[in-house]
């Protein structure tokens, strides 16, 4: 079929002449490493031109847990949720009467949960309260720890395993620290505060840090004189042992105006945890909405409706800044007067996946009310802020960036991930019933391989094959269609071995609008295990094509510009076995084994084509010359293909081809049908780097979490690591959320 999804536009390449400024040669390369890179700051970003960032807002789906025990109540809060393993667990202070802060009758309690949508709350029998220790509580009696105790699973290798949990929890004297081995039995770690100089009134984060290897909190102080005066706002110590902390550091929020920032929820993002997530929630004090009616009908304590509140976003990198690139809102409050009422909309501490491509942010509800519960959202994987252009486009270029090898448990990861079950690759030289000679190409799945130096074919061609172990269905055996709309410059020849396609047609060829078919009633079906020889000849314009070399359609009408143009594909070299766009096993993918590709600058007789396939391609009576190429895999080394040249030696034809790339660009994108991405890598003068040019690049349309460029049938980049390279990306109708080389 010639209908499939039109694809994406992402371009990597180095500032050209139409961008604002040219490349600084001068400038230090940024080393990304392996790491995932999001476009939430200007970190890697040199230039933007028409595309520009796009703030992304969570979808409500609905309450994931309430706050209904006798022991929690309406003035539950200050959540945490943290994935240990396969479990996620929630904690939070219990509060049913409004009080002092770090008064005795606040608790914390805990819950759990496998998939972060049902949650059940454990009777623990920890801690003995209203009578009973039938309950769920973690923490009584050891105020002022339980207003605001908030934990964190320890990934610092060097942590014991008793102190595999640790957490903060205090009032305006301090932050106490405590440690637990299994996250619901804690012990303090001393009684004294470890951190003095602060308000504190608020939920104070702490977590280990990777990039920065040390721990880290996050905390209340205020902007302005005194202890309360100014702007709620958020200040940072550091430690490499938990207990001693360096002096406390105000964070900078760049040309942000000031808000009052109640919580800050500040933590590692899970894909990349060089960079830190804040979901903070934003506080305006005396910005009443409610009426004094309105918060009785809604049974809202009175002391709480006076002021509103809703969820920002932050980023940070380490150090005293934050990257505030949006001020608007990330969370709104939504539809209800419940909504509008004090410190409601609190966000939890935790960003964390739920589902395929899907990441859960939970916030607090209904605060200061007897319906107080906690509702969980969704955004895609990666999905805060994305890189962005409408239909008109757009485009952004990176600073020099340079990049390294994955770790070998990621390699051996993606390994194991990009063979079959059985262990074999998509593609592979296989001596399992060769067609001729000792081994053939085998097609497990999926894939393609590029015939290099066949971009232009000339005015008279013939392209061969042979193929065995076909499997029943649509196939595409040569192709330079990039599987959207066929647009001038593309050839197709497929066929199906069991049934008709496109009109009636067995075997079909396409170049330039022209469509040729060879009748299934001509053809026969021909699914069985006897290997079976497929050709097309073009003849300035002239098209013959040929099954077990026998002549089965042909077509002499030809326009002028077919009769003295030469065939050059706008995609680049041929590929074998499927088209430029990736496409499911169900969706027209060479299957099973190929032989003796023949890839001729001149169109054979029919006479010649039977003796090709009689006597085999050594005793054609036209000797190959030296733009004419035969890819055999019998002098392969187990991972290449030969093709012939003219002083009847072997060259390289496609490297690695049973071997999965060692390093690729991985891209998270999402496009509209109209929408495009291409990628161009160049160096950091400007020029593209042969073989990864716009014109060699693989276009791409969809939505994908993980998706690999590729490059004249290629998405290995392994011969780049290490050296500097620009990317830009040319982005129309779709949003980019991130990239890694991996």
């Amino acid at each position: 079929m010639f209908q499939q999804n039109v694809l994406l536009t992402v371009i990597f390449t180095v500032v050209t002449a139409n961008l604002p400024a040219a490349p600084d040669v001068k400038t230090k390369p940024v080393d990304v490493g392996s790491r995932l890179e999001l476009f939430v700051d200007d970190h890697i970003v040199e230039s933007w031109k028409g595309a520009e960032r796009r703030l992304h807002h969570p979808q409500r789906v609905g309450p994931a847990m309430r706050f209904d025990r006798p022991w929690e109540g309406r003035f539950s809060g200050y959540v945490t949720i943290l994935r240990d393993g396969d479990l996620l667990r929630m904690y939070y202070r219990g509060l049913p009467k409004a009080g002092a802060d770090g008064s005795a009758t606040e608790s914390t309690c805990y819950a759990e949960s496998d998939d972060g949508i049902k949650w059940r709350k454990p009777e623990l029998g920890l801690f003995e309260v209203d009578g009973s220790k039938k309950n769920n509580v973690i923490l009584k009696g050891f105020e002022p720890a339980s207003h605001n105790f908030a934990p964190f699973l320890d990934s610092n290798p060097k942590a014991a395993a008793s102190a595999r949990f640790k957490a903060l929890g205090g009032d305006v004297k301090g932050l106490i620290p405590f440690a637990s081995a299994d996250g619901t039995r804690w012990k303090r770690i001393q009684k004294a505060p470890v951190i003095t100089k602060g308000a504190f009134d608020s939920q104070n984060v702490s977590f280990w840090s990777e990039s920065e290897e040390c721990y880290v909190c996050y905390f209340r102080t205020w902007s302005g004189p005194g202890t309360w005066g100014g702007y709620r706002t958020v200040s940072r110590s550091t430690s490499k042992d938990f207990t001693n902390w360096t002096e406390p550091v105000a964070m900078q929020f760049g040309n942000a105006a000031w808000d009052h920032l109640y919580t800050n929820q500040t933590h590692p993002y899970f894909r990349a945890p060089h960079i830190y997530v804040a979901v903070a929630a934003r506080f305006w004090p005396r910005r009443r909405v409610l009426t004094p009616d309105e918060a009785r009908a809604i049974d809202v304590d009175p002391g709480y409706f006076s002021d509103i509140s809703d969820a920002v976003l932050m980023t940070s990198r380490g150090g005293a800044n934050y990257d505030r690139t949006f001020q608007e809102s990330f969370i709104r409050p939504g539809r209800g007067l419940e909504n509008w009422v004090s410190r409601t909309n609190y966000p939890a501490l935790g960003v964390l996946p739920t589902g395929d491509g899907e990441l859960s942010i939970w916030v607090q509800k209904n605060y200061g009310q007897p319906t107080a519960r906690l509702d969980r959202y969704t955004i895609r994987t990666d999905g805060f802020i994305s890189a962005s252009a409408g239909y008109a486009g757009g485009e952004l270029v990176t600073k020099p960036l340079v990049f390294s090898s994955a770790p070998k448990a990621e390699l051996d990861r993606r390994r194991a991930a990009w063979k079959k079950p059985d262990g074999r690759p998509p593609v592979e030289i296989s001596s399992s019933k060769p067609i001729r000679g000792a081994r053939s190409l085998r097609f497990h799945s999926p894939g393609t391989v590029r015939l290099p130096g066949t971009k232009t074919l000339g005015r008279s061609f013939t392209l061969a094959a042979w193929l065995r172990d076909v499997p029943a269905g649509h196939r595409r055996l040569f192709s330079s269609y990039d599987g959207g709309s066929t647009k001038p410059g593309e050839l197709i020849f497929d066929y199906d071995a069991s049934a008709a396609i496109d009109g009636g047609h067995s075997i079909r060829f396409y170049w330039n609008g022209r469509r040729v078919g060879a009748p299934f009633a001509k053809v026969g079906k021909w699914s069985d295990d006897r290997p079976h020889h497929l050709a097309v000849t073009w003849n300035a314009g002239e098209v013959a094509i040929f099954f077990d070399g026998r002549e089965v359609a042909r077509e002499a009408e030809k326009s002028e510009a077919e009769a003295t143009g030469e065939v050059t594909s706008r995609r680049g070299d041929l590929l074998l076995g499927e088209d430029y766009s990736g496409t499911s096993r169900d969706n027209e993918p060479l299957l099973g084994s190929v032989d003796d590709v023949l890839v001729l600058r001149r169109a054979l007789s029919g006479a010649q084509i039977a003796k090709l396939v009689r006597d085999g391609t050594d005793a054609l009576d036209v000797p190959l010359a030296e733009s004419d190429l035969l890819y055999r895999m019998e002098h392969g080394d187990g991972e290449k293909i030969e093709s012939w040249n003219r002083d009847a030696k072997y060259a390289t034809l496609a490297s690695r081809i049973d071997r999965f790339p060692e390093q690729e660009l991985i891209l998270n994108y999402a496009t509209s049908a109209a929408g495009s991405v291409r990628v161009e890598i160049q160096n950091v003068d400007g020029a593209p780097i042969p073989g990864y040019g716009l014109e060699d690049c693989r276009e791409g349309i969809g939505d994908w979490i993980e998706r690999a460029v590729e490059w004249s049938g290629s998405s290995d980049v392994s011969a780049l690591r290490g050296k500097p390279v620009r990317l830009r990306f040319v982005v129309k109708d779709a949003d980019l959320f991130s990239f890694r080389f991996r």
